[in-house]
């Protein structure tokens, strides 16, 4: 799946975060709709490098310290601890997409590969009983 790349938000600081904030609840959303793990796989990826993007501009000089430390100093603490949770984050992104990697290139990848086997089998099974039908009900029986 092809994945549309948006235009970098625009702007600094507070703005620029927000929109962020915006765009990612979306992409959220349509990963938690998702089911089909071909399809999972490349949005979490997408995601993977919308976060980075978007943790580093919160952790940037423009970012969530200068919007919090000065107007809110008694938030210091609810900041940091959400800062120092954005490797860990990340880290669990990576997880889930290593794993969701593994199973497309493995498991997942060997039920497809057994399932259009088997279409493949079952069409020659189809195609030869139909020639049979027609060798013996039109060739045989009709004349032939």
């Amino acid at each position: 799946m092809k994945r549309h790349r948006k235009a970098p938000p625009k702007g600094r600081g507070v703005p620029r975060i927000s929109e962020q904030h915006q765009e990612l609840r979306h992409a959220l959303e349509l990963i938690d709709a998702t089911e089909d793990l071909t399809r999972l796989v490349p949005l979490l990826q997408g995601l993977r490098g919308d976060l980075a993007a978007h943790f580093a501009d919160e952790e940037g000089e423009d970012g969530l310290a200068q919007a919090v430390g000065p107007a809110a100093p008694h938030h210091l603490r609810r900041l940091e601890a959400l800062l120092a949770e954005h490797a860990q984050l990340l880290a669990s992104l990576d997880d889930v997409i290593e794993r969701g990697d593994a199973l497309l290139d493995g498991s997942v990848k060997q039920v497809v590969d057994d399932a259009r086997a088997l279409t493949r089998r079952l069409a020659r099974h189809e195609a030869a009983e139909t020639a049979l039908l027609t060798d013996a009900v039109y060739s045989d029986i009709g004349g032939g």
